[in-house]
C-alpha cells in the first residue's frame, strides 16, 4: 500500500470515529445544506456530472472542526440534495502537497476522453511563510478511488502565485484558469493542453486595474445562455468578495472582455463558487458558506465547532443571463422539500403594522412573496426572522432584512441574531421592474439565503440563535405595504 493510500485510509478511519458522535450530539446541524460528517469544510471542488451523479468535492479536514491540512472530501447524489458521503478522495501525501499549512488546495473535475474521471488541484507547500503552488492532477477509472498522477506537478511552481486550476473543453483542447496575481494585483492566466498532462502557458487573460484586489482566487469561465462570464474571488478588496464580469472569451487573442460587473452574493457568507453543466443544460453553482478573516465583517466561523464539525455549502442555484447581469435561482429541485403550505396572499400590510409569519418551525423554511411597488407607499419593508422575545440570557433575538424602498437599498443587521454574530451589511437594490419586487427567503438552522431583484441579487448569511427562536414577523414603515402574494412551506430534512 503506498503512502496516499496509508493517508487515506487514516484520514477515513478518523471520520468513521466521529460521525456518529457528530449526529448523537449536535444541536446546529443543516437540513438540506450539505455539510461534512464531521471535521472543518470549506471551498466546493470537482463539481461534476459523471456516470450517473452528480459529484461534489469538497476542501476538507477529517482530524478536527478547523483549517488544517487541507484534504479532499467527497460526496455524491441523484438530485442535488440528498448527499451520499463517500470515502476521502485526496489526502496529502507527496512533497508538493504534504504540508500542515498547505496540503491538496481547491481545483476541479472533468471526464477524459477515456471515460475516466480527472482531479486537478493546488498542491500547496509552506516553508518559513515562503508559499509553493504547483497545479496537480489525479484519475480515478471508478469515480471513487484516486490515484495521483507519477508525472505531477503538471504544471510547476511559477514566478506568479497561481492556484485553484478550473479545467474545461472547448473544441479539440483543454482549457485551464488559474487565479493569480502580481504587483498585488490578481489576475486570470490561461493554460491549454491536448491530454490534459500536458500543459502550456498562454498567458493573462484579464488583470486588475487595481480596483478589483490584490489576488484572484477560486477563478471560474464558463458560457451561458450566450455569454461569458468570469468569476472570481478578489482578495483584499472590501465588502467585495464574490465578483462575476460578463464578457467576451476570445480564444486566438487569448484575453477576456469584460461588459460588466456585478456581485455573485453580496451577503456575509459565500465564498469560492464554482459551477457546472448539468445533463440538463443547466449551469449550477455552489459555495461555501462562510468566510475568511480578511474579510471586514468577519468574526469567526460561528458556534458549530463546538460540536465537532465547521462549515456548509450554500443551497445550489442555477446561474442564467439577464442582459448583462446574472440571475442566481434556487434550483427547481428544492421544491420537492416543501411541506405545510400556507397562502396569504393577496395581502396588504398597514402603516407600522407587524403581521406574524407562519412558515413551518419558524427555522426550516421557505417565504416567497411578491410585492406591488405600484400599490406600496412604504418607505422600509422589514422581515424579522428567527426572533424571540426574553430568551435565556434576557436578550431579545431578532435578525432584519431591510428593504429601503425609497433609497433603494437592501440591508441585513445580524447584530441581535446571537451572542457571536455582528455585523450590519447593505447592497443596492436595483428594482428593474417598476411594478413589483419579488423576494425569496431560505432559512435552515444556521442560515438565512436571500434573493430579490428578479433573483440577480443574492444575500447569504450565517447566524446562530438559540432553539427557542422561531418567530417571524413583517412589517411596514412609512407607508402602507401591498404583496401580490405572499406563500410560505416548512422544509424537509434530507441531511444528517
Amino acid at each position: 500500500m503506498n503512502q496516499h493510500k496509508q493517508l487515506l485510509l487514516k484520514a477515513q478511519c478518523a471520520v468513521e470515529e466521529n460521525k456518529d458522535l457528530v449526529r448523537q450530539h449536535a444541536r446546529k446541524r443543516q437540513w438540506y445544506h450539505f455539510m461534512p460528517e464531521c471535521g472543518w469544510m470549506n471551498d466546493p471542488n470537482g463539481l461534476i456530472y459523471y456516470k450517473g451523479k452528480y459529484h461534489l468535492f469538497y476542501q476538507f479536514y477529517p482530524y478536527g472542526p478547523y483549517w488544517s491540512a487541507m484534504h479532499w472530501g467527497h460526496a455524491v447524489s441523484d438530485d442535488l440534495l440528498s448527499w451520499k458521503h463517500l470515502p476521502v478522495a485526496l489526502a496529502p501525501s507527496e512533497p508538493y502537497d504534504d504540508c500542515q499549512k498547505g496540503g491538496v488546495f481547491s481545483g476541479s473535475a472533468v471526464e477524459g476522453e477515456d471515460g475516466r474521471l480527472y482531479l486537478f488541484y493546488t498542491g500547496t507547500i509552506v516553508n518559513e511563510d515562503k508559499v509553493t503552488k504547483s497545479q496537480c492532477l489525479a484519475v480515478s477509472d471508478d469515480g471513487i478511488h484516486f490515484v495521483k498522477y507519477e508525472g505531477n506537478p503538471v504544471v510547476a511552481p511559477t514566478a506568479f502565485v497561481e492556484s485553484d486550476p478550473k479545467v474545461w473543453r472547448r473544441g479539440n483542447r483543454w482549457y485551464m484558469i488559474v487565479g493569480g496575481e502580481e504587483d498585488h494585483k490578481g489576475r486570470a492566466i490561461l493554460y491549454a493542453s491536448q491530454d490534459l498532462k500536458t500543459w502550456e502557458r498562454f498567458g493573462t487573460i484579464l488583470e486588475s486595474d487595481g480596483t478589483l484586489g490584490a489576488m484572484w482566487e477560486c477563478p471560474d469561465l464558463f458560457t451561458v445562455d450566450g455569454r461569458d462570464v468570469l468569476v472570481i474571488g478578489p482578495m483584499h478588496l472590501g465588502e467585495r468578495k464574490c465578483t462575476y464580469l460578463t464578457g467576451n472569451m476570445d480564444y486566438k487573442k487569448r484575453a477576456f472582455t469584460p461588459f460588466s460587473i456585478g456581485e455573485v452574493d453580496c451577503g456575509f457568507d459565500y465564498y469560492a463558487p464554482q459551477s457546472f453543466e448539468d445533463p440538463k443544460g443547466r449551469r449550477i453553482q455552489f459555495a461555501w458558506a462562510n468566510a475568511w478573516d480578511w474579510m471586514p465583517w468577519w468574526k469567526g466561523f460561528g458556534t458549530t465547532a463546538q460540536e465537532g464539525w465547521c462549515g456548509a455549502m450554500s443551497i445550489p442555484r442555477e446561474v442564467r443571463v439577464q442582459g448583462d447581469l446574472l440571475r442566481f435561482l434556487p434550483v427547481e429541485e428544492l421544491r420537492s422539500l416543501r411541506k405545510n403550505y400556507r397562502d396569504y396572499g393577496p395581502l396588504h400590510l398597514y402603516e407600522w403594522s407587524r403581521m406574524e409569519i407562519e412558515a413551518g418551525d419558524g427555522v426550516h423554511c421557505e417565504i416567497l412573496a411578491v410585492l406591488s411597488l405600484q400599490e406600496t407607499a412604504a418607505e422600509r419593508l422589514i422581515f424579522q426572522v428567527r426572533c424571540a422575545d426574553g430568551v435565556q440570557g434576557g436578550n431579545n433575538r431578532c435578525t432584519k432584512l431591510i428593504f429601503d424602498l425609497r433609497e433603494g437599498r437592501l440591508t441585513v443587521d445580524r447584530n441581535g441574531a446571537d451572542d457571536w454574530s455582528t455585523g450590519r451589511k447593505s447592497c443596492k437594490l436595483r428594482l428593474l421592474s417598476q411594478e413589483s419586487l419579488l423576494i425569496h427567503i431560505f432559512m435552515d438552522t444556521v442560515s438565512v439565503e436571500l434573493f430579490t431583484d428578479d433573483y440577480t441579487t443574492a444575500f447569504s448569511t450565517n447566524i446562530y440563535p438559540e432553539e427557542a427562536c422561531t418567530e417571524l414577523y413583517v412589517r411596514a414603515e412609512g407607508g402602507g405595504a401591498s404583496f401580490l402574494s405572499f406563500e410560505t412551506w416548512g422544509m424537509r430534512r434530507v441531511c444528517r
